[in-house]
């Protein structure tokens, strides 16, 4: 990337249903090349082998056992196609696998299992918003996890030391 008033701008032609741009210069680029790493969060075992043959960042929020699980299966799929041609994240040398986990704490047990539940239930309501709407459009496609017999992710909380 550079400051300097005379870098080479690029130019941006887009027609789109919400957005039209025409002979748009752009004199700010990104400074990682090609561009930062790209990240594909998931609790949906599905999605494993997707973001594994792209090479991408992933976190997981599912059971300590399930990410376990997944790892695994994440790291079989990467090494068999971590040279593919046309991988999202081919200039990720390794990738970064992570785990979520929802922490609450208060003053007791009780109090923190009240505000955490109540507030974790909000946080999925909203994370879950397009599945659910998308599951009305096409209720048969997919159930949840749960219903499959699957784990669901197992909520912590404590209160303060």
């Amino acid at each position: 990337m550079s400051s300097s008033p005379h870098a080479a701008a690029v130019i941006l032609n887009h027609e789109g249903k919400y957005f039209s741009y025409k002979d748009l210069e752009l004199h700010i680029h990104p400074k990682q090349k090609p561009y930062p790493p790209l990240w594909f969060p998931s609790s949906d075992r599905n999605s494993i082998e997707f973001t594994a043959k792209h090479g991408y960042h992933t976190v997981l929020n599912t059971s300590a056992a399930e990410a376990g699980k997944l790892y695994a299966q994440y790291r079989e799929v990467w090494a068999k196609h971590r040279g593919d041609p046309g991988r999202h994240n081919a200039h990720v040398r390794a990738p970064k696998l992570g785990k979520s986990q929802h922490v609450f704490v208060a003053d007791s047990d009780a109090e923190a299992r009240r505000i955490g539940e109540a507030a974790y239930q909000v946080w999925s309501e909203h994370l879950t918003h397009l599945t659910r709407k998308a599951r009305q459009a096409r209720p048969a496609e997919r159930e949840p996890a749960i219903a499959r017999g699957g784990d669901a992710p197992r909520r912590r909380v404590a209160r303060r030391p």
